[in-house]
């Protein structure tokens, strides 16, 4: 098969998953569920595959829309203002009214409003019309700032309840978030866009089969503790489901308050609702007991769904249809 022809059927495949992309979640989901003793040996592979998923998502990002944005403080700090100040208080105060005497359960709900914010929240914002550009710069500027804004949010929500190493988290987060997105950005810059474009049919497919991949990983890690919840099982449905419709309400909401016109609405809505839960879900299993990832994996579970509701029934699209847009990738 000719060259052109292997990009052709890769761009298609690409789509096709795109398309998918909750589908490809919940059998990651299904298979870390049904083949938990055979997936679990592959942990070891986790940070070097959301390595390869991160850096090949931030190659599409340059340095130029990242200075445009930061000229224009205001909304970017706004969103990580909400993100990392006024969500994280939320679920503090949640997680401790309804989960009281459950600290590891406590962590992992505070945990999943720490990590920075998702990758995927940029294609939802493309597609809704919001600013695409604003978007990536959030993305980036809030995932070089995880390895201090992490464990300073943990370390001040949890204080001595949760023992966890903070120097190796740091590390941790600048080694599968930071250094891959910074090195995509160079080579992105380098090649003038070049780099993204010439190799998205292979980058694309191959960064939604292994979030599927390294989803089902983490839930087969996860998957002893599950008896552990007992009881609260409920409770911590409850919990993350109240903390993940919060985001996208708080981001909409937000703009709306401010008067923000339909482009910053929907960049807010998806900026500020949607998180790396992911790597969160990495972080929870390698740096926190094993009971912090249940939270984090029901987390999984409601965002992209959420994200379609809230596409459907918040985001500010004139003159557009909604059931014609494609559903973006799970975030990874």
């Amino acid at each position: 098969m000719k060259p052109w022809g292997i990009m052709k059927r890769g761009i298609r495949f690409n789509q096709f998953l795109e398309n998918r992309m909750i589908l490809v979640v919940g059998s990651g989901l299904l298979a870390g569920a049904l083949f938990h003793d055979q997936m679990v040996v592959l942990k070891p592979l986790v940070p070097y595959l959301f390595f390869y998923m991160t850096f090949a998502v931030a190659v599409n990002c340059s340095s130029a829309d990242f200075k445009k944005a930061v000229k224009t403080p205001g909304p970017l700090l706004t969103i990580i203002g909400m993100l990392h100040i006024a969500l994280p208080l939320l679920a503090t105060l949640l997680a401790r009214t309804l989960l009281p005497g459950e600290p590891l359960l406590q962590a992992g709900v505070i945990l999943g409003t720490a990590v920075p914010i998702g990758v995927a929240s940029s294609i939802w914002i493309s597609i809704s019309g919001g600013n695409a550009a604003l978007g990536l710069t959030a993305v980036v500027a809030d995932t070089v700032l995880s390895p201090l804004v992490v464990p300073a949010i943990m370390l001040l929500a949890l204080g001595q309840s949760v023992k966890f190493d903070v120097a190796q988290l740091m590390i941790g987060l600048a080694w599968m978030i930071v250094l891959p997105t910074l090195l995509g950005m160079g080579l992105h810059d380098a090649s003038g866009g070049r780099i993204h474009r010439q190799y998205k049919f292979v980058t694309g497919p191959t960064t939604k089969l292994l979030l599927g991949l390294v989803v089902s990983i983490n839930l087969a890690v996860a998957w002893d503790s599950l008896h552990l919840l007992r009881s609260a099982l409920a409770k911590v449905l409850l919990v993350v489901l109240i903390m993940t419709c919060s985001g996208y309400l708080a981001g909409y909401a937000c703009a709306k308050l401010a008067r923000k016109p339909p482009q910053l609405v929907n960049t807010y809505l998806f900026a500020i609702g949607m998180r790396n839960i992911t790597a969160g879900l990495v972080m929870a299993l390698k740096y926190f007991p094993e009971l912090t990832a249940i939270p984090v994996v029901f987390a999984i579970i409601f965002q992209q769904p959420l994200a379609a509701v809230s596409h459907r029934f918040l985001a500010e699209r004139p003159g557009t249809s909604v059931r014609s847009t494609p559903l973006p990738p799970a975030e990874k």
